[in-house]
C-alpha cells in the first residue's frame, strides 16, 4: 500500500511540473501598451523593441474603449501588414494573430476614429498558447 501511495505522489509531482514548463515559453516581449486616437481623429506611431530569442509569437490587440468607435486601422510589423478594419468595426473585444518575431521589431500603428478611443497591444513569444495536459486518475 505504501508503495502505491508513493508512486501516486511522484506521478502527481511530475505532472504538476508540466503546466509551468508549457507557459515558460509564453513571455511578454512588448506591452501591454495603449495607443489612443488624438484630437485630429488619427493615431500614428512607430515603436521599436528587441527580442532575445526570435521565432513565433502572438500579437494581442484589445479594445480599451468599446463605446468609442474606431473606424479603421492597421499594424505593420517590419514588413508584415496586419489589417484591423474588420476587428475594429466588429463586436469582438480581443484580436489575436500569430506573427514571426525577428531580433529587432519595428511596429507601426495607424488608427482612425473617435478621439479618445484606444487599443492595447501586447506581444508574447511562443506562438499559440498550449493547453495544459489533462490527467485522469482512477483507483480500485
Amino acid at each position: 500500500m505504501y508503495r502505491k501511495v508513493c508512486c501516486l505522489f511522484i506521478f502527481l509531482f511530475i505532472c504538476s511540473a508540466f503546466p509551468s514548463l508549457i507557459h515558460a515559453d509564453n513571455q511578454t516581449v512588448f506591452g501591454p501598451k495603449s495607443f489612443e486616437i488624438g484630437k485630429w481623429h488619427i493615431h500614428a506611431s512607430v515603436q521599436k523593441f528587441n527580442v532575445e530569442d526570435p521565432g513565433e509569437g502572438v500579437v494581442t490587440i484589445t479594445k480599451n474603449t468599446p463605446d468609442r468607435p474606431i473606424s479603421g486601422g492597421l499594424i505593420l510589423f517590419n514588413t508584415t501588414v496586419v489589417p484591423l478594419q474588420d476587428f475594429l468595426t466588429g463586436d469582438e473585444i480581443v484580436f489575436e494573430k500569430e506573427i514571426t518575431l525577428r531580433s529587432t521589431i519595428f511596429i507601426t500603428v495607424f488608427l482612425r476614429g473617435t478621439p479618445g478611443a484606444s487599443v492595447k497591444i501586447s506581444i508574447n513569444t511562443g506562438g499559440t498558447p498550449a493547453l495544459p495536459p489533462e490527467v485522469s486518475l482512477s483507483a480500485d
